[in-house]
């Protein structure tokens, strides 16, 4: 499968400002956002439906891949998700276990990440990570938001457990400016399926 590109991306090659100030103006609108969402979380599920170890996922903000109806389900069938749990201070995030009801968003509108309502998981490593950004290639590049969260704690885990983009068709481009300590992602999912390899943890 080729990757659809983003038709609005300017000629020339934006840089990482541009591209995130791109995505605030072009991100799917809810009707949109609901049924592509819905087309990535029956993949995901199939896809990852022999997992024996915990699932790190995330908790989508209004630009992102909406996974809650998956997640929910997730956990009651007592499978272990994780969600990060940021430390703002420290600039660090760290998985924590999701309860049920999902957390929801905050009561006064503001569009920031949601935090996981259970404990957070001090030892052992997920089987698999869900990664949100802002842009990624087919080729494995991703652009997040700036902050490094992501980037910093890939970096902890060993290659071998899968690293998972999950992103709107419309966020893939064909390439991305990349730094050195800019974490690859190993497998690409959009609505419009998967990019590359289909993941099969239950092989590492």
């Amino acid at each position: 499968m080729y990757a659809k590109v983003n038709p609005c991306m300017p000629p020339e090659s934006p840089n990482k400002a541009q591209l995130r100030q791109l995505w605030r103006t072009t991100y799917p609108k809810s009707d949109v956002r609901s049924k592509a969402s819905q087309s990535i979380c029956v993949r995901l599920a199939e896809a990852l439906r022999t997992v024996d170890g915990p699932i790190m996922a995330f908790l989508a903000m209004n630009d992102e891949p909406d996974l809650d109806p998956l997640l929910a389900i997730w956990v009651k069938e007592c499978r272990r998700i994780w969600a990060p749990q940021v430390n703002w201070t420290e600039k660090t995030m760290a998985p924590a276990e999701l309860l049920t009801p999902l957390p929801g968003s905050a009561p006064n509108g503001k569009q920031g990440p949601r935090s996981p309502n259970g404990p957070v998981r001090a030892h052992g490593e997920p089987a698999v990570v869900l990664v949100p950004g802002v842009a990624f290639t087919a080729s494995g590049s991703r652009l997040g938001r700036g902050g490094g969260f992501y980037d910093r704690f890939l970096s902890t885990l060993p290659r071998a457990i899968p690293r998972i983009g999950v992103a709107f068709s419309s966020q893939v481009h064909p390439v991305l400016p990349t730094e050195r300590h800019d974490q690859p992602i190993s497998h690409l999912l959009t609505d419009s399926g998967w990019i590359g390899s289909v993941p099969c943890p239950e092989q590492h």
